[in-house]
């Protein structure tokens, strides 16, 4: 009887196959009739039932028709962990309780302190209608997942692989119930140009006034949570990844529905005990000034993490609170342990390599540049654009960024 309660079948049928296997004793009843010779037609018209539904379901398992869902182990997932308290004496501006900072906001009274962190950028590219959806969620769709992608401006081939990946069936299914929007700044050379005429055709691009260098990532996490939180209210969870990791919609959506309370997921490859970079040549650098302590609050690496919409909005109101530092992930994590938010580790997050991308939510999918046409050449291939051309050479139809032109040595 377990294994009906994965069938995705009508509640009709799934009860009147219930009712069969209960009365199964009706074929004792019937054997019994048969022996002491009475109403043999019932025998008959009885044991012809069971035999056809028995058959019916031997007839569905040989063609591999999906009427009931395989059974699945549940995700491997390591127990949420209590953020990690630094030391009694750890302080970092603003050092005010930030728990009745957000029941001050929430209910609308004046804020005592003046905020030290405002986000003061314009949006060049806005979607704004990106997450309009015609349907309404219910039990069977209750959670909608919006995927904020960080990308720089010359990764179009990343982008663009990312956009046609979502045209393959497995994503389709969900296509109603997750969106996807990639995240940039500004350059001052003719790249920006380029971003912009992508924009216009694709309509799936933020973008602000922010010089897009890795120093500014920061700026770019909060671009994203802010614009999440009011272009995007349909959105119940973000996942948050770089723009070369892989994502799988459908294990979003099942670990979801094992959770009692999705609302307060903040899921990651977590970090704790993790040194700033004191290297003044380092891309990670953080002076004594900006960050005085010798290690940081536990955080999830920028890379990928999954977060619910309640705690994308908790996290937008104290934003300007909290002094701004240049390592995004690490930021994210300040202002966490200041709202005593949960972390959760989870090996759904990987960071090397997609082996089991069936097993994972997201991982790193990308190394190089080869890897990406390579990806693109099969998606290409199935979709029948690459014709007569078993080298893969002949292109028609397509226009290719120049940076994929030609494949890399391997």
């Amino acid at each position: 009887m377990g294994i009906l309660d994965n069938c995705v079948i009508s509640a009709g049928i799934r009860d009147v196959v219930k009712s069969c296997i209960k009365r199964m004793h009706f074929m004792r009843s019937c054997s019994s009739l048969c022996r002491r010779g009475r109403r043999l037609w019932k025998c008959g018209v009885l044991f012809s039932i069971v035999i056809s539904v028995i058959e019916v379901f031997r007839i569905f398992g040989v063609k591999n028709i999906t009427l009931c869902a395989p059974p699945r182990e549940e995700p491997s997932i390591v127990p949420g962990t209590t953020t990690v308290r630094p030391p009694n004496n750890y302080s970092y501006p603003l050092d005010i309780d930030f728990l009745n900072l957000l029941e001050t906001i929430d209910a609308n009274r004046p804020v005592p302190v003046q905020p030290i962190n405002e986000h003061g950028f314009n949006y060049i590219s806005n979607p704004k209608n990106i997450c309009k959806v015609r349907h309404k969620r219910n039990e069977k769709s209750p959670f909608f997942l919006l995927i904020l992608i960080k990308s720089s401006r010359e990764n179009f081939h990343l982008r663009q692989t990312i956009r046609w990946r979502t045209k393959e069936p497995e994503f389709r299914r969900w296509k109603t119930r997750v969106r996807i929007v990639f995240l940039l700044g500004y350059s001052f050379n003719e790249s920006n140009s380029e971003i912009s005429k992508e924009s216009a055709i694709f309509k799936d691009i933020v973008q602000e006034d922010f010089l897009d260098t890795y120093r500014n990532l920061t700026y770019k996490t909060v671009m994203g949570y802010r614009w999440a939180t009011k272009y995007c209210k349909t959105a119940t969870h973000i996942l948050y990844q770089d723009d070369d990791f892989h994502f799988n919609v459908e294990n979003v959506f099942y670990y979801l529905r094992l959770q009692q309370d999705p609302d307060s997921v903040y899921l990651g490859y977590y970090i704790e005990d993790s040194p700033p970079d004191r290297h003044n040549d380092s891309k990670y650098y953080v002076s004594y000034d900006e960050y005085p302590h010798p290690y940081y609050p536990p955080y999830f690496p920028g890379g990928a993490y999954f977060v619910s919409m309640q705690i994308a909005q908790k996290f937008v109101k104290v934003f300007p609170y909290v002094q701004h530092i240049a390592i995004d992930d690490t930021f994210l994590g300040i202002v966490a342990h200041k709202l005593n938010i949960t972390l959760q580790d989870s090996n759904l997050i990987a960071f090397h390599g997609c082996e089991n991308y069936t097993d994972i939510i997201s991982c790193r999918g990308y190394n190089n540049v080869g890897e990406v046409f390579s990806a693109w050449k099969e998606f290409l291939w199935n979709l029948g654009i690459f014709k007569n051309a078993h080298d893969g050479s002949t292109v028609q139809q397509v226009h290719l960024d120049t940076q994929l032109a030609d494949e890399p040595n391997s």
